[in-house]
């Protein structure tokens, strides 16, 4: 099907897999678009009908105002299942998506019928440093990030692609998004969360360390936690067959497809 424009909100999404195939619907973190999910979408079309959402200001999505940043993205979330007629979905939230994927449980639970959080926590904070790194030398900073989100493993190329995609959202909405996170804090709520629920850390994840993971696996009392080894913070690039491994057992078990 490829790239949807989702009529009314002016952002695309790239849609995938059977109509009748059970939902999956992937969230990008701050600073990304839907292009990180593409070793997913080539994975998961075959069983599944697959969504990755460019939030407003990523990807090919329009860059109007948002207003409060978690509360647009979460629309633009709902508007893409709506516009597609999703039921019953798994959202498939990383970082920033996490965020977004664990407020959609909250506050509309009925829309989505489980969840995987990778790389994400129920609060997430960011350093001072990198909103200043920002300012100075976005261009730069992009780069530094992408060293920053990846394992020790990760090659030459990986860094160099991932710092090309975050240069490429442009510093508006990276700052907004990671402003965004630096104000997401749903510790006190989170244990409200009911739905089936895969957690994903990456072992040498220093954005959002282990710990992170470990929190929402004791708080959600429906969930599993799985850790990929030697993986930094954006472990469905650096190693996506035993990310897509992890989640495709999940998604058997939760969808019987």
């Amino acid at each position: 099907m490829g790239e949807v424009v989702i009529e009314g909100r002016g952002i695309t999404v790239e849609a995938e897999g059977n109509e009748s195939f059970h939902p999956v619907v992937f969230v990008h973190g701050a600073g990304c678009s839907a292009y990180v999910w593409r070793r997913q979408m080539e994975f998961f079309r075959r069983q599944f009908r697959v969504v990755a959402v460019n939030l407003t200001g990523h990807g090919s999505s329009g860059a109007a105002a948002v207003g409060d940043a978690r509360e647009r993205y979460a629309g633009d979330v709902l508007a893409a299942m709506e516009f597609l007629g999703l039921r019953g979905a798994t959202l498939v939230g990383h970082s920033m998506g996490g965020a977004i994927a664990i407020h959609i449980a909250l506050n509309q639970p009925e829309v989505v019928d489980s969840l995987v959080l990778a790389g994400t926590g129920a609060r997430l904070r960011v350093a001072p440093a990198i909103f200043g790194m920002m300012a100075r030398d976005f261009a730069g900073a992009a780069v530094s990030m992408a060293r920053f989100c990846l394992g020790a493993g990760a090659g030459k190329a990986l860094v160099e692609e991932l710092g090309r995609a975050i240069a490429g959202t442009g510093v508006e909405a990276t700052v907004r998004d990671f402003r965004m996170c630096d104000g997401f804090d749903e510790m006190e709520r989170v244990e409200k969360i009911a739905h089936p629920t895969l957690i994903v850390a990456g072992e040498a994840d220093v954005l959002t360390p282990v710990k992170y993971s470990r929190y929402l696996k004791e708080k959600i009392r429906n969930s599993q936690l799985t850790v990929l080894p030697g993986c930094g913070h954006m472990m469905m690039m650096e190693d996506p067959l035993n990310f897509n491994v992890a989640v495709y057992g999940f998604l058997h078990r939760v969808s019987g497809c």
